[in-house]
């Protein structure tokens, strides 16, 4: 099966089935897609895309001012029967790494201040209704990969898959860099923006946040207010 769907200008978009769990099932695919932004995706690849994904909502993490982009939400968006907007994080925060050449994306901060967004999130992927599921933030990795994190783990996936899974989006990362170079954004000898970087030791340390201060992912879902009923719901869905 397919994880990376390429594209000329959205990058890091991909499928999340695949993976095995502790249960002896496997995340199912074609149900779950993550991915950067998309406005730049073009009407044919849109076309495409749909005609072999068909995606029916999407879930947007961009901040409010991210998301207000007067090239629209995006493709996607504008093909899926719902989107959902739960806006977090810092509009300028990328604008901000490139000025002091540092980028700190803090997970935990994530994970301790946006309950019950993911909380939300969750209960859409819980919905039959919405699949198949696209979510996605600007870059597609960290917001993106939280939620990424959260899900797998609630189905059980191996941490270190999913450590594995987050590590992947560098491809997708690559890929941008090596378009901003084709393109003439930024020079060939010129160092990228820190904030497209992906910190395995970060999300690694949210991880194991996860686990020493919940106990594990369904008591950290829990905390954010889940019922057992949404564990059910989403391997129903999403295991096989």
């Amino acid at each position: 099966m397919q994880r990376f769907y390429k594209f000329e200008q959205v990058f890091n978009v991909r499928d999340i089935g695949g993976y095995p769990t502790t249960s002896e099932k496997n995340i199912r695919w074609k149900q779950v897609f993550r991915s950067a932004e998309h406005q730049r995706m073009s009407e044919i690849e849109l076309h495409n895309f749909q005609l072999e994904v068909g995606i029916r909502t999407v879930i947007d993490f961009r901040s409010s001012g991210e998301a207000n982009d007067p090239r629209g939400v995006g493709a996607i968006s504008d093909a899926a029967t719902k989107r959902h907007h739960f806006p977090m994080g810092d509009a300028d925060s990328k604008h901000k790494s490139k000025q002091t050449g540092t980028w700190n994306p803090d997970y935990i901060g994530l994970l301790e201040n946006q309950k019950d967004k993911w909380l939300e999130a969750l209960n859409v992927v819980a919905d039959s209704e919405s699949h198949p599921v696209l979510f996605h933030c600007v870059t597609g990795k960290d917001r993106t990969g939280v939620f990424a994190v959260l899900l797998l783990g609630i189905l059980k996936v191996s941490d270190s898959d999913i450590l594995s899974d987050y590590e992947l989006s560098r491809q997708g990362m690559n890929d941008l860099i090596q378009n901003l170079r084709y393109r003439g954004v930024i020079d060939e000898n010129e160092a990228p923006n820190p904030g497209l970087g992906v910190d395995a030791s970060a999300m690694a340390l949210a991880i194991e946040h996860i686990h020493t201060v919940y106990g594990g992912y369904r008591e950290y879902a829990r905390d954010c207010g889940a019922a057992d009923k949404l564990f059910t719901q989403l391997e129903g869905l999403l295991l096989e």
